[in-house]
């Protein structure tokens, strides 16, 4: 009924690199990051072209390292924090080219997942295998908020809406954060 799908195709430099389990994150205009369990990747015309992130900075990013998962800066679509399994978060401010650690208080614990506020996108908070943590300065120091949580709960993906809600999944249910 009118509705059609186009291919863009890429090139990986592993030709058996398969995109199953892959998220896309869109970062406003035609910024579009790609988060594997094998890649991470960015693309500034909208999808049709893709280049790999770690290329100038392997020691973050490593193919086979997977649990990649992204949070855009609203503000600038070029800053993006990294949840990364056993290297806490990271932060780059240049389309993902370098990656800076932003891990003080998470360590190298292993993170699940990372969500911005979207009224103060200085504050993040990240899920992992330990409970939640949130930062109130874009990812400088971290601090625990388990307080609800049973102890050691692991915390698999954390949203945050409009209005400043913010919602976590466990393998306990769904928790709120009250403040």
């Amino acid at each position: 009924g009118g509705v059609q799908c186009e291919e863009y195709p890429r090139q990986p430099w592993n030709s058996g690199e398969a995109l199953w389990d892959a998220y896309l994150y869109f970062g406003g205009q035609d910024v579009v990051y790609l988060a594997s369990d094998w890649s991470v990747e960015y693309s500034l015309d909208g999808g049709r072209n893709w280049t790999y992130c770690y290329q100038d900075n392997t020691s973050y990013i490593q193919p086979g390292r997977g649990r990649y998962r992204l949070a855009i800066d609203p503000r600038d679509s070029d800053v993006v924090y990294m949840a990364t399994y056993g290297r806490g978060v990271m932060r780059s401010n240049s389309y993902c080219r370098l990656w800076l650690p932003r891990r003080t208080g998470l360590d190298n614990l292993h993170v699940n997942t990372i969500a911005i506020d979207p009224n103060n996108p200085d504050i993040l908070y990240a899920g992992t295998e330990g409970g939640a943590y949130v930062t109130f300065d874009g990812g400088s120091h971290w601090g625990v908020i388990n307080d609800g949580l049973s102890a050691n709960t692991a915390v698999y993906s954390i949203v945050v809406d409009q209005n400043s809600k913010v919602l976590a999944s466990t393998s306990k249910g769904i928790f709120e954060l009250v403040r």
